[in-house]
């Protein structure tokens, strides 16, 4: 059996959002995004990375993150480096 609201608690300058209200708010309107004419995010990169997990030696980690922010980057140029100077 459905609650019955309180009268009191009803307000109809701001009605209560439905199930439907709540799943489009949730995403954006593509129709909305193109009429901006605007780019959301990032723009695409011509050499997208490659999310992957590896395991590394703590002191390794330890290494790289005592830099600070941007550690993965860092690793990521230290490999390319090594891959450059070991062509096959």
């Amino acid at each position: 059996m459905k609650k019955q609201a309180n009268p009191e608690m009803i307000d109809s300058t701001n009605p209560e959002w439905t199930k439907e209200d709540i799943i489009k708010s949730s995403r954006p309107d593509k129709e909305l995004i193109i009429l901006s004419k605007r780019s959301v995010g990032r723009p695409l990169s011509d050499n997208p990375k490659q999310r992957t997990t590896i395991f590394l030696d703590r002191e390794i980690m330890d290494f790289f993150k005592a830099d600070g922010k941007g550690w993965q980057t860092r690793i990521n140029a230290v490999l390319r480096e090594h891959a450059k100077s070991h062509n096959h």
